[in-house]
């Protein structure tokens, strides 16, 4: 992962009038092209650029002058606050009465059909409706002022050089409705009764106009769907909050609260930011942030992660990570991310709709020539049906909308669980991945070490623990805070000591109860002249279980040995199997000793595994691997593993990981469950298949349908409505990933 250097600056763009995946693809390619420009990346699901560029040469403001130039609307993007959740409302409200508007004026234009079969000729139709200047007066109003923006639309995007769906609207209807005001000009020289029967088209362009409306209705109800758990993450930051600053009480929204503010939590409420409970006791809902349903204890002293639900007592909780550092800040941060970005098969569909319109302006103009010099030689009104099917029936949306939609529809659902893909992809890196790197402390074991064994030889076991504990109370270590929480969990008084001094690597000695206490390794106590008296078979065989040993003495006499361990997480057998089930290879790599490494591995299952290893040679070692053809997933939660997340094909960072492991992380698993692994890789895979069904849907619908309409077994009307109803099918195909059950 590279970090922004002083030039690089970044800017979000919310974009207005994006119709299809060509009006993205146009604007993507215009931005660069832009002079310092490094990379844009445009989604049409979510009407937002994300745009790379060099600040000291260009200005956001100058990408934005350059998205509304090429005539869309152009303004940058912030955190969806309330009243932007209503503008969205606003425009489903305002596409939803245009629809209304367009088919209240379409129905009698629609009722005319009856006339054109023989099966349907029987129903009444009230002569008005067959009246050429009614129709007129119907389809006008509809073609220019329902159906302007279409034409605003395609005007841009031919006066740029590009085709999108709205030039194919434009042209499909326009076709239909001027040859029929051709004709309706032509009935003034007719008479009354013949001009009823002209083959007028004032109901196609109609039709085409009503249904690919409710076709963007239905669309943009199905992407209002897929932000539903952004919404409910960015709800968070709008909710205000009672504090206590300098002593004065207030309420504030959750971008105001500072670190060191003292929030007061009521049952019921959310918890804005995260913090330290400094007074009550409550049991938290963190669902929302790590997925687990169970509610957890939390006391004075406890951490507190933001996003989480306040279920019984009051809370005084103190902030300690606010605003753009705050767990629901960043989880935010991670899914717009997510959704902003292009996975590498996204770049296909990208090329294939970006060929697609002026292919289909092509073959529709070839129809029409088919139909007029061959098939019914002179018959303008039939040959030109023919060619505004063609062109109806064939639309880029659904290819475009095929892979943006999964994406979002799968981050939001694996955020819920809590796992954070920091871009879409990471998704489909995940699937290609075939060798998985586990660190050992913190991933595949707890990495909180504590107590398993205490032999003692000349004084008693408790005696030993509690005079050891004495000793190591003064130490940061974590061993010597395991022997320290094992002598607390027996309720042994730990006596003062003093004298202490430090052996670096080796242990440490202190005087307790006027008695010296050295304890570490075995040269530490050979080198001081103790002689040890145990069963080396049973020390080796401890070891052998990966536990480390402490030797400990008194008055200069050998006392016994503190065997500590660091215990394996419930899951990580269970996953480290699925894993494997999945067909990767599993590899252990940690900085710890072969015979403790080793024991870990064999107990999780695990064969390859590389012991004392240094952090800058996990990273070597994942390049080792990545040249021999590797596609290597890294899974950790130390500082240490940092670079080799940075280099992985795909970087885990585990929940408990540090700043800097997060941030070259390209995952996060929330909850510190390596059962969320294997989880990941099935959203993962259940994605890619989802966007494979998309794009298949959406080829083989054009496949099929365009041949149908060239022969002219489709009317287009019928064209208008199925070309609808394909991007409405792709949405809510990737919609079904909501549903789909992760175990």
């Amino acid at each position: 992962m590279s970090l922004m250097n002083e030039k690089e600056g970044q800017v979000t763009v919310q974009i207005t009038g994006m119709t299809c995946s060509n009006c993205a693809a146009r604007i993507e390619r215009s931005l660069n092209k832009m002079e310092s420009v490094h990379e844009a990346k445009v989604n049409l699901t979510i009407d937002r650029a994300s745009v790379r560029f060099n600040r000291k040469k260009i200005t956001a403001e100058q990408i934005i002058n350059k998205i509304v130039k090429l005539g869309y609307g152009a303004k940058k993007y912030q955190k969806m606050k309330m009243k932007q959740v209503d503008l969205r409302r606003l425009a489903i409200k305002n596409l939803r009465n245009r629809f209304m508007i367009s088919a209240f004026l379409t129905i009698p234009l629609l009722w005319t059909m009856f006339t054109h079969f023989s099966f349907t000729s029987n129903i009444w139709v009230p002569d008005i409706f067959l009246n050429p200047w009614f129709q007129l007066s119907l389809a006008t109003p509809i073609q220019f002022m329902i159906g302007m923006p279409f034409y605003y639309n395609a005007y841009h995007a031919m006066k740029n050089g590009s085709a999108n769906m709205d030039v194919l609207v434009v042209l499909g209807t326009s076709s239909a409705y001027f040859y029929s005001h051709y004709l309706t000009v032509q009935s003034l020289h007719s008479s009354p009764i013949a001009s009823h029967y002209y083959p007028l088209y004032f109901e196609t362009s109609a039709v085409i106009i009503t249904v690919v409306l409710l076709g963007k209705l239905l669309e943009a109800k199905a992407k209002s769907k897929t932000l539903h758990v952004v919404h409910r993450l960015q709800e968070i930051g709008i909710k205000k909050t009672e504090i206590i600053r300098d002593n004065v009480q207030m309420m504030v929204s959750a971008d105001n609260i500072q670190e060191k503010d003292i929030m007061i939590i009521r049952p019921g409420e959310s918890i804005p930011v995260d913090g330290e409970v400094l007074e009550g006791d409550s049991t938290i809902d963190e669902s929302m942030i790590t997925g687990e349903s169970i509610p957890v204890e939390k006391i004075s002293g406890d951490s507190i992660v933001s996003g989480s639900i306040n279920m019984n007592g009051l809370l005084k909780i103190l902030a300690t990570r606010t605003g753009e550092q705050s767990t629901i800040a960043q989880m935010n941060r991670y899914i717009e991310e997510a959704q902003v970005s292009k996975p590498p098969i996204q770049r296909t569909a990208d090329r294939i709709a970006g060929i697609f319109v002026p292919v289909i302006v092509s073959l529709s103009f070839a129809t029409f020539l088919m139909w007029y010099f061959v098939l019914t030689t002179g018959d303008f009104a039939i040959s030109i049906e023919h060619a505004i099917t063609v062109m109806v029936i064939a639309c880029p949306c659904a290819i475009g909308l095929a892979t943006p939609t999964s994406i979002m529809v799968a981050s939001g659902r694996a955020a819920e669980n809590g796992i954070l893909f920091k871009e879409g992809g990471h998704i489909e890196g995940l699937n290609h991945g075939n060798v998985i790197f586990l660190d050992k402390t913190g991933t595949i074991t707890v990495g909180k070490p504590s107590v398993t064994n205490v032999v003692s030889t000349n004084v008693s076991e408790l005696y030993l623990l509690r005079m050891a504990a004495s000793v190591e109370v003064f130490s940061e270590h974590p061993i010597a805070k395991a022997v320290v929480r094992a002598a607390k969990l027996k309720r042994l008084i730990i006596p003062e000591s003093h004298s202490i001094k430090v052996y670096p690597g080796y242990g440490i000695s202190g005087i307790v109860e006027g008695s010296e206490v050295i304890m570490g390794t075995q040269r530490l106590l050979e080198n001081q002249g103790i002689t040890i008296k145990i069963n080396n078979e049973r020390v080796a065989r401890l070891q052998e279980q990966g536990k480390s040993i402490l030797f400990v003495a008194i008055e200069n006499k050998f006392a016994g040995i503190i065997g500590v361990s660091d215990t394996i997480k419930p899951n990580a057998i269970e996953a480290i199997h699925l894993l494997k089930k999945y067909r990767f290879e599993v590899v252990m790599v940690t900085g710890d000793h072969e015979y403790t490494s080793k024991a870990i591995a064999k107990e999780v299952g695990i064969t390859k595994v590389y012991s004392n290893v240094l952090p800058k040679e996990k990273g070597n070692l994942v390049q080792q691997w990545q040249q021999k053809g590797g596609n290597i997933i890294f899974v950790g939660d130390g500082m240490n593993d940092a670079p080799a997340l940075a280099v992985a094909n795909v970087g885990i960072a585990m929940g408990t990981g540090t700043d800097l492991t997060n941030a070259a992380a390209d995952v996060n698993l929330m909850k510190n469950d390596l059962m969320d692994l294997p989880k990941a890789i099935q959203v993962s895979r259940k994605t890619m298949k989802n966007i494979k069904q998309n794009l298949s849907f959406a080829l083989i619908y054009n496949l099929i349908a365009i041949p149908f309409a060239i022969i002219g077994l489709l009317e287009p009307w019928m064209a208008g409505t199925a070309m609808a109803l394909s991007s409405v099918s792709v949405v809510s195909n990737s919609l079904r990933l909501q549903k789909t059950k992760i175990s």
